[in-house]
This record gives structure tokens, C-alpha cells and sequence, in this order.
């Protein structure tokens, strides 16, 4: 099965020097409360310190640059994924998976990626909940409602993720993790009616 993940994000080890300089510069810009949306190329250009010459060699607009940083930022995040066997999905993991994005660092490419996820930026929730569902995809394979069970368990994650970086005092990642968990033995056991595939319910 093509992964869609792998296909739709562009690979950034490709970017190029200029390139990165305008994501970075964009980057710096949206950590500080400037939205992307009314950036101008200008003032962009004097951010990254960049002519808009090489920009305009580079990018057509400043929405392809933001799609760019996404594309870094999931690629980030993909990174720390691999860490993980999402095939199944152990009760500890969900907690480990929180404070692998609590404690990613301080550096601007987690700053950005956290920055993403509490604004909730839409073009960029659209590529994380692609990862996740490609991280994902396989735990409720055996459910003829598969692809539905696996969207409301992917916003589940989302949900305590975002919940947790927002309100860190709030719940803990322990907390947290037994909700999703609770969620998934749900899902993974309970047979749908009129589903042959499913497992009786325990």
C-alpha cells in the first residue's frame, strides 16, 4: 500500500540553502505572533535578509513557503515517530508519545511544530492527522468501519496531544494516555453488529 505520507510531504533534505533561509525567516516570524497569511514577500525577504529576487527564483507566493515549514515540521515529527511500533499500540505509548512533544527541545523547528498544533493551523493539521493515520492504520484493520474508527481515534490523539501542550498542568500524560488507551481497547474489541471480521467483545 503507497504510503501518503511519504508521497504528499516534500522531502526537505532537498530544500536547498535559500530555501530553508525563507522557512526559517517565516518561522521566526510566526513564533512571534506575526500572522503568515498577511506577511508580505518584502517584509519576508528582509526577515530571511534575502533579496526578493531569490525569493521569487524560489517561491511563487508566501503560502508556499508556510507549506514548506509544514513539510519540515511533519518531517520532524516523523522523525521522533519512528521510534515508535504503532502497528499495536501499548498502554504506555500514548503517555510516551505526550512527553516526546512536551520535551522536544527548544530549538525553532519544535517551537514551530508545537506553535502549529495549539493554533491548530488548519493546512498544517491537515498533513499531521495524514501522518498519524498512516502511523495508525493498521491497529483496526480487522473492522469493516475501519477507516472511521481510525479518524476518531486519530483526533482522540490529536485532541490530548494539543490538550496537553495548551494546559500542561491540566491532566497528566499519564492521565491522558489511559484515556486513548480506554478508547482503543473500546475500538479494537468491541465487534461492530453485523460485522463478521470483528473480535467478540471480551
Amino acid at each position: 500500500m503507497e504510503n501518503p505520507f511519504k508521497t504528499k510531504i516534500k522531502d526537505v533534505t532537498e530544500l536547498g540553502k535559500s530555501k530553508m533561509a525563507f522557512c526559517l525567516a517565516l518561522g521566526s516570524a510566526f513564533l512571534k505572533g506575526e500572522e503568515i497569511d498577511q506577511l508580505s514577500v518584502s517584509h519576508l525577504c528582509r526577515i530571511a535578509k534575502v533579496s526578493r529576487t531569490t525569493f521569487y527564483t524560489n517561491y511563487f507566493s508566501v503560502s508556499e513557503v508556510e507549506s514548506d515549514l509544514e513539510d519540515i515540521a511533519i518531517t520532524s515529527l516523523s522523525n521522533r515517530f519512528d521510534k515508535f511500533a504503532c502497528s499495536g499500540f501499548a498502554p504506555n505509548e500514548f503517555e510516551r508519545m505526550i512527553r516526546m512533544y512536551a520535551s522536544s527541545g527548544e530549538n525553532k523547528i519544535s517551537k514551530i511544530l508545537k506553535k502549529f498544533i495549539i493554533d491548530k493551523v488548519p493546512s498544517f493539521y491537515d498533513k499531521w492527522t495524514m501522518a498519524l493515520e498512516w502511523r495508525f492504520k493498521d491497529m483496526f484493520s480487522h473492522r469493516s468501519d475501519k477507516e472511521i474508527v481510525l479518524g476518531v481515534f486519530v483526533n482522540a490523539v490529536q485532541y490530548g496531544i494539543r490538550e496537553y501542550l495548551v494546559s500542561p498542568d491540566k491532566y497528566s500524560p499519564d492521565f491522558l494516555s489511559k484515556s486513548v488507551s480506554s478508547l482503543y481497547n473500546i475500538f479494537a474489541e468491541l465487534k461492530l453488529k453485523g460485522d463478521p471480521h470483528a473480535p467478540e467483545a471480551k
